[in-house]
């Protein structure tokens, strides 16, 4: 049974493997300056002792036919309650919180018939505070969501006194404060001291939807395009070519959230270790995406098109970059920018394209 569910493979499957203090998942945050870096890794324990907490969580919600929505940015969360949906077969409608189109997110939200949301109070991209949970509590004003589940990400700790000065870009941000609906709006943190550690995972079969991508018709209507555990399995299969073993991955996709988990869960399966970074890749400038290749000793940079065309026009940082430890770049979508990647940033450059949304 276990052999047919994604998150025993991500997971499960690699303790006989690897030491339990292992890092297996890497996070770094908005904020960077010279001596301060806000970043966090999660041990192969860790993510076991998450992944399964959050699944018994998610399993008490008694979901049945109804997908669990995810508007979430590129946080710690993400792939913790995307394994923990596939280990008891739910379905996940994920949403990148980088949308912010609250009219586009209430058409997403009630053609799904979803009454459960994970979201996040709210997030930097570089100098800019995106208000997560303001959305969405816009968005849903007259859709009938039984439960929303905040990660309090920058708002502050009650018990924690404020500092002298708030800095722009660094967490927490004492001048926000989400609002709280009664009954319907809970902390995600409240629910893991009770939760079970043990939740056993259940048999998908390949047929199954696991995941609901959000596109557009032709009409400009919300249309939630299925993907099946087997598309999802060979999108993934296609991204384990490239991965390999210990090698840490930098995956870098800030708009398309199916790019991000396809990633993130090839990294896991293959036992690679995925790196994921929150924010705007040119924050402070562009010479981010090279710093953090520097400082994690990064090996494979997986990077959505989009990202990486908007990251070449600036060539000019590109020149001073240094990229000794990086042996490839693998470009999310066509190979249009695959030759000119090759020459500017001197190392090999290959497509995958997974599928199109």
């Amino acid at each position: 049974m276990a052999d047919k569910n994604l998150s025993y493979e991500c997971a499960d499957a690699w303790k006989s493997k690897i030491q339990k203090e292992t890092a297996r998942i890497y996070w770094i945050g908005n904020y960077y300056d010279s001596e301060v870096y806000d970043d966090t890794e999660l041990s192969a324990e860790t993510v076991d002792i998450l992944v399964n907490k959050c699944a018994d969580v998610f399993r008490g919600f008694q979901l049945k036919d109804k997908p669990i929505v995810l508007y979430l940015p590129n946080v710690l969360q993400l792939p913790i309650t995307v394994l923990a949906a596939l280990r008891i077969g739910l379905t996940v409608l994920p949403i990148t919180a980088t949308n912010e189109d609250v009219g586009s997110l209430r058409d997403i939200l009630r053609n799904s018939g979803a009454d459960t949301v994970v979201t996040i109070d709210g997030f930097w991209m570089g100098t800019r505070l995106i208000r997560t949970k303001e959305l969405l509590d816009a968005a849903i004003t007259d859709i009938a969501i039984e439960r929303v589940l905040v990660i309090r990400h920058v708002s502050p700790d009650e018990g924690i006194p404020p500092p002298q000065v708030n800095l722009t870009g660094r967490r927490p941000y004492y001048l926000y404060k989400v609002a709280m609906k009664q009954k319907r709006d809970l902390w995600w943190s409240g629910f893991f001291q009770k939760a079970s550690s043990s939740c056993k995972p259940k048999a998908v079969p390949s047929e199954s939807i696991t995941l609901l991508l959000p596109t557009r018709s032709t009409s400009s209507t919300a249309v939630l395009l299925p993907i099946s555990l087997e598309m999802l399995q060979t999108d993934i299969s296609h991204v384990q070519t490239v991965l390999h073993p210990n090698e840490l991955s930098l995956i870098i996709s800030t708009t398309n959230v199916f790019h991000q988990i396809i990633c993130i869960l090839a990294a896991l399966k293959s036992g690679a270790i995925p790196l994921i970074y929150e924010s705007d890749i040119r924050h402070p400038d562009p010479s981010r995406t090279s710093q953090i290749i520097y400082t994690y000793k990064v090996v494979k940079l997986l990077i959505a098109e989009k990202d990486l065309s908007l990251l070449m026009e600036y060539k000019q940082y590109m020149t001073l970059w240094d990229l000794k430890t990086l042996r490839e770049i693998v470009v999310l979508g066509s190979n249009k920018l695959c030759e000119q990647a090759k020459e500017i940033f001197g190392v090999p450059c290959r497509n995958i394209n997974p599928t199109p949304i």
